[in-house]
Formats: C-alpha cells, structure tokens, sequence
C-alpha cells in the first residue's frame, strides 16, 4: 500500500509525466478518430436484381416470381441503404468526439507544460511564515 501511495504522489509532483500521459491518451483518442473517420466512409454494396437469360417470367400457380423476387431485392436494398446511413452517422459521430476529446487531452497536456503562476492560482505574494513559540520545558 505504502508503494502504490509512494508512486502516485511522486506521479502527481511530477507534471512532466502527467503532461506525457496526456499527449500518449490524445494520440489514443486520434487515433480512433481516425479509425472512425474511414469506417465512416464503408457501405455495404446494395444487391444486385439476378438477370436471367431470355425474357420469358416465372410464373407458379399463377403467382409471379420474378415481381416476387423484385419486391424481395427492393426491400433488401432499401434495408442496406437505411444501415449505411446509419453507420456512417454513428462512425461521424464517433470520429467528431474522439477529436473532441484529443483537443482536451492536448489541452491539459500544455496546461500540464506551461509553468504555473502565482497570480492565476490566487496568490500574488508569498504567504509569511508563521512564527512558532518555543516549546516549555515540564
């Protein structure tokens, strides 16, 4: 316990490693807004209406296949047009939000850099040492 409590409080008075951990988790997040952004641009291929040779149509029991089978592949291209466009939504949205979230960890990165300044924490001197009584002796 004394060495995790150890390493975390010599992480937190180092604000060098805290600045490279915030540049290592915005090249995280670019890089799934990246990922996202070309996953984005993916469709799945509508699919295609079969041709058969010659022009004759199909028909059981008087039933017509082939307007069957064109309602069938209509339904289907419809459903594929209606996933693409949410995907592509989806992974747009992904992209815009890792991008959000790596301009903030390159944000707290600099803040992280930057020296501090007194006068932006609240205090525009130095504070005076208190003066101590000596101690009794019993």
């Amino acid at each position: 316990m004394k060495l995790v409590f150890s390493f975390l409080t010599a992480t937190v008075n180092n604000r060098r490693r805290i600045g490279a951990l915030w540049v290592l988790f915005a090249m995280i997040f670019a890089s799934l807004a990246t990922y996202h952004w070309f996953e984005s641009r993916a469709q799945i291929l509508p699919m295609p209406m079969p041709k058969r040779e010659g022009g004759d149509t199909i028909k059981v029991r008087d039933i017509d296949l082939d307007a069957l089978l064109r309602d069938f592949v209509n339904e289907v291209n419809r459903y594929v047009k209606e996933e693409n466009e949410a995907s592509h939504r989806q992974n747009v949205l992904a992209c815009l939000g890792y991008v959000v979230a790596s301009l903030t960890a390159l944000f707290s990165a600099v803040l992280e850099f930057l020296p501090r300044k007194a006068h932006l924490i609240g205090q525009t001197r130095r504070p005076r040492p208190v003066a101590r009584l000596p101690r009794r002796r019993a």
